[in-house]
């Protein structure tokens, strides 16, 4: 029988019987090709499949096929090169248009605003705005913030709005209004209601976060936000902006409305963590003595430890929230990277905690700033003594945070989640099960005339306070106490 004569795939040219044609992969299927027609396919370099010599696309000596290339590549709107989609970068022109440039199509021809971080076509005269050589604005940015009193740019974290929503101004510190003071932010204004947070305590909180946009917020009543130059962002978070939320001062209702507003609206632009980012708390301390302030400071550096307990790893060893252990109230006074900054008093009349991770997580918001606050209200009015303090410097964990229960006015609630806190996120402090009851006697302290109390009232305050059984059995098991 007869030998079935090979046919080319294109041309179906029969091969003569001294010629051997090579065959390739076309489209899953084994094909014979002439020398002539060999030469319409080629192997793309990503996929490594062939395809239609026509349809590939050359770069840099290399062969892609169309699909690879989209992939892999764009062609710059403006130069018509190729361009990595990774270095691609999206400009906008004066027509609304959104086009994808090359790297140095993008550097040479188009700004990018330090308003909004978005590139703007340089030949489509877009307003422009140059702040001391430095720092340049597209026309929007530069609207939003310029001083409607004196008419200067100003940086997004010194900006100060009115709150007439029906006409809304704007203006740099050194014009704000007297007639506008009590509606500036960091103003202190009660909440209209105490129902679930009854706390009187003004407080203020800073949220450090990444996204690719400000969430949309009024400003002028809740907060404002600004870039963070402190903050780093992941590999996978190289698209995203870092940003600081730095909340208005607020009290009872109001402020836990602000943290599910801010909450919320950062979660819907797609706001993230990581462990560059903090969260820091503003306690109110106008009222206080120097004397109470003092007492504050070396309560909290005796049970920093407890604290620290709570925070995650890349916050107990912070180059912006260094430990106070080892260091006086006058050492602190100076250096505000601490995990208590009470060089704020001297600015904003406030002590700051630092130590907290980052969190767009209201409940654990709300959570810290109730601790704090509990913390901060009953050392004002209970003093430790020397020899107390040196006590609790040198107890065990557990008796630290036993001694914080049986002091302050912590609800039950609020304990279990602190200690669920510290198995979780430092479980090597949670197996310490020495407990014992501390030998220390609280006093009242030299307070103010705001908070001067009689012995009646104080002890008053301890016997409410005082549930030492139950945080012991809570703390040595894994159980909840009875209720």
């Amino acid at each position: 029988m007869k030998k079935k004569a090979l046919k080319c795939y294109e041309c179906n040219l029969e091969a003569p019987d001294n010629e051997v044609w090579s065959t390739i992969d076309v489209k899953g299927s084994e094909v014979t090709l002439c020398e002539d027609c060999r030469d319409k396919y080629t192997t793309c370099i990503e996929c490594e499949e062939n395809h239609d010599t026509d349809t590939m696309i050359e770069v840099n000596s290399q062969q892609y096929c169309e699909g690879c290339y989209s992939d892999k590549y764009i062609n710059c709107e403006k130069c018509g090169d190729h361009c990595e989609v990774n270095d691609a970068v999206t400009v906008s022109t004066a027509r609304g248009d959104e086009a994808l440039w090359c790297d140095s199509c993008a550097g040479n021809d188009a700004f990018k605003c330090d308003g909004c971080d978005n590139h703007f076509s340089n030949d489509d005269n877009y307003s422009v705005t140059t702040v001391d050589s430095q720092h340049t604005y597209c026309e929007n940015c530069n609207d939003t913030y310029i001083c409607d009193d004196c008419g200067a740019r100003i940086e997004s974290d010194n900006v100060c709005h009115s709150d007439d929503e029906d006409n809304e101004q704007v203006y740099c510190v050194s014009c704000v209004p007297e007639s506008e003071c009590g509606q500036i932010k960091n103003t202190f204004e009660e909440s209209a209601s105490f129902n679930i947070n009854k706390s009187h305590t003004f407080i203020g909180f800073e949220l450090e976060y990444v996204a690719k946009s400000f969430p949309s917020l009024p400003y002028s009543s809740i907060g404002q936000v600004h870039g963070d130059g402190s903050l780093t962002t992941t590999d996978k978070q190289k698209d995203l902006n870092c940003y600081e939320f730095s909340s208005s001062v607020r009290n009872g209702d109001a402020l836990h409305t602000q943290i599910d507003e801010i909450c919320k609206e950062i979660k819907n632009v797609g706001g993230e963590i990581n462990a560059s980012c903090g969260f820091h708390v503003h306690v109110d301390m106008r009222h206080t003595t120097e004397a109470q302030r003092l007492n504050v400071f070396r309560v909290f550096r005796a049970i920093e430890a407890v604290f620290l307990g709570m925070v995650s790893e890349s916050r107990k060893k912070n180059r912006y929230a260094a430990s106070v252990n080892g260091y006086s109230y006058t050492d602190c006074a100076r250096d505000r990277y601490k995990t208590l900054n009470v060089a704020a008093f001297n600015e904003h009349s406030t002590f700051e905690f630092r130590l907290h991770q980052g969190t767009i997580d209201a409940i654990k918001i709300k959570n810290w700033i109730e601790l704090l606050d509990n913390f901060v209200q009953t050392f004002e009015l209970v003093d430790v003594s020397e020899e107390n303090l040196r006590i609790l410097e040198t107890s065990t964990i557990r008796e630290k945070l036993l001694f914080l229960f049986q002091s302050t006015k912590i609800p039950m609630r609020l304990k279990k989640y602190i200690v669920t806190r510290i198995k979780e996120l430092t479980p090597t402090m949670a197996s310490d099960l020495r407990v014992k009851q501390l030998a220390i006697t609280l006093v009242p302290v030299e307070t103010s005339e705001k908070y001067d109390i009689t012995t009646q009232q104080y002890e008053a305050i301890r016997h409410e306070t005082y549930i030492a059984t139950m945080c012991r059995e809570y703390l040595l098991t894994d159980n909840d106490p009875a209720s």
